[in-house]
Formats: structure tokens, C-alpha cells, sequence
């Protein structure tokens, strides 16, 4: 259990150091990509990799 000062810091920390995207999907247009995030251990690190290896690919990474 955190303590109110813990919460307040992690809750600063990630207010200043994080950014958090959501996407939604379809289930019916999308249920490919449903199951396939599914069935893996560490979505998050998986999509770093993808959008790392497109960055890397692409000759104006944004």
C-alpha cells in the first residue's frame, strides 16, 4: 500500500515524464489486431519495437 506522499509522487512523476496514448478498435473491422495483442506477453513493448523499427525505416521519422 503507498503512502499519500508516494501517490502524490508517482502521480507528479507521471504527469511530468509520461505520455499515454489510447486507441480504440473495432471488434468486428479489427479483430485480427485484437487477437494478435492479445496473445502477447508485453503489448507495450511490442508496439515500441514496431513504430521504432518504421522510424528507423522512414526517411522523415515525426
Amino acid at each position: 500500500m503507498q503512502t499519500p506522499a508516494q501517490k502524490r509522487a508517482r502521480a507528479k512523476y507521471e504527469r511530468e515524464k509520461t505520455k499515454q496514448y489510447k486507441i480504440r478498435l473495432s471488434t468486428i473491422s479489427d479483430a485480427d489486431m485484437i487477437a494478435y495483442l492479445d496473445g502477447l506477453d508485453n503489448r507495450q513493448g511490442r508496439l515500441k519495437e514496431l513504430i521504432r523499427a518504421d522510424m528507423a525505416h522512414s526517411q522523415n521519422p515525426r
